[in-house]
């Protein structure tokens, strides 16, 4: 087991990379997987599922990660109902459609910074005062493949907030490291969920040298992975799952 004994909170978890991400710490051995999610029937349902595993305590909450006070107060509920909080995955995000850019509005950029990129700086910011306490701590943040080569499918909005998580990645990884607080990224490329379906033919299982799409189950074990004292010499890294389509 990657994770025994771990209490995780995993935003975005009501479906797709985050609901396989929350099922992977459960069936890795972690304690607690707090399900975070905007919808709070999809976050208790992902929970349910977290919970059916034996030995793990499956908790669904509601949480808008762009609300700063909102997430605070998950984070210390969390911290005082399970002692501590060793792992924070920032999985919530919005997505954009390809727009031309001269046809991007002021308001788009806001409102994609502010759950993409803010929304991942409030969580960051809420649960790294309990993980300074404890000196340990594992924090994965979803990129994605756009913050690499620009975007294929998908708004400026979203690649250019993509690219400032890694940015932000690396930044708390140099400043928490001798606290022994890791902090990595995932950037995936075209994932099989409801927020690629609308991607197009373009964007097809042909276009992968690995001849598939990506599933959310082959995301979550690279977090489970970061996660684990498999990589315990690993912080401030962006692994690329992607099945070959972006080489960096």
């Amino acid at each position: 087991m990657l994770t025994k004994g771990m209490v995780a909170l995993v935003t975005g978890a009501g479906q797709g990379i985050g609901r396989a991400t929350a099922l992977a710490f459960a069936r890795e051995g972690a304690s607690v997987v707090v399900a975070a999610d905007l919808n709070e029937a999809t976050a208790k349902a992902t929970a349910h599922l977290v919970s059916a595993h034996p030995g793990v305590t499956g908790v669904g909450i509601a949480l808008n990660v762009a609300d700063r006070a909102a997430v605070m107060d998950a984070a210390k509920s969390m911290a005082e109902r399970h002692s501590r909080i060793d792992v924070l995955v920032n999985n919530a995000g919005i997505c954009q459609p390809k727009t031309e850019f001269c046809a991007v509005a002021v308001d788009d950029f806001h409102k994609v910074y502010d759950i993409n990129l803010v929304g991942v700086a409030n969580c960051m910011a809420a649960v790294l005062p309990y993980m300074k306490s404890g000196k340990s701590g594992r924090i994965i943040n979803l990129a994605s493949m756009a913050a690499h080569n620009g975007g294929i499918a998908v708004s400026p909005t979203y690649a250019c907030a993509k690219a400032a998580v890694i940015a932000l990645t690396k930044n708390a990884a140099r400043q928490y490291a001798s606290l022994g607080i890791r902090v990595n990224a995932v950037a995936p490329g075209f994932i099989r969920t409801a927020m690629t379906a609308g991607f197009g033919e373009d964007h097809t299982a042909a276009s992968v040298p690995l001849g598939r799409l990506g599933e959310p189950e082959d995301v979550a074990d690279v977090i489970v992975f970061l996660a684990s004292d498999y990589a315990r010499y690993l912080t401030g890294i962006t692994i690329d799952v992607n099945g070959g389509l972006f080489m960096n």
